[in-house]
């Protein structure tokens, strides 16, 4: 895809936080961004195709490794129905490791969608 061209999607899907989590927070800033992505493109958003099942803590602080294990099998799709066959947009705020948006990928895939992509605001220096 040629830089600066914004890819053709079905679905954009924000990196969903635990309801404990959100409940702490407020709010989900992956959602917003996701919701702002919506507005601007016209490609459908949603908050719920992608869940986290699991309350993990904060991946601060953790090795790479460590982080990888924080988020093993913690994400699902609750209706693989939507996505399956389907190019989605997967949104979060900051890449650091990749461990979470790996995670979120790899149940995608598992759930049968077509192609995802990846959009993040930042990406942290390691």
């Amino acid at each position: 895809m040629p830089m600066g061209t914004f890819p053709t999607a079905d679905w954009l899907i924000s990196v969903p936080l635990h309801k404990r989590r959100f409940q702490e927070r407020g709010y989900n800033q992956s959602d917003a961004f996701a919701e702002g992505l919506s507005e601007i493109t016209g490609v459908p958003w949603s908050g719920t195709l992608l869940v986290r099942n699991r309350y993990t803590k904060s991946q601060t602080g953790k090795t790479k490794e460590e982080r990888r294990d924080n988020v093993k099998g913690i994400f699902e799709v609750p209706d693989a129905n939507k996505i399956r066959g389907k190019t989605l947009i997967l949104v979060d705020d900051v890449l650091t490791t990749g461990a979470t948006l790996d995670a979120c990928v790899e149940t995608l895939i598992q759930a049968g969608c077509d192609r995802i992509y990846i959009m993040t605001i930042a990406a942290a220096q390691q």
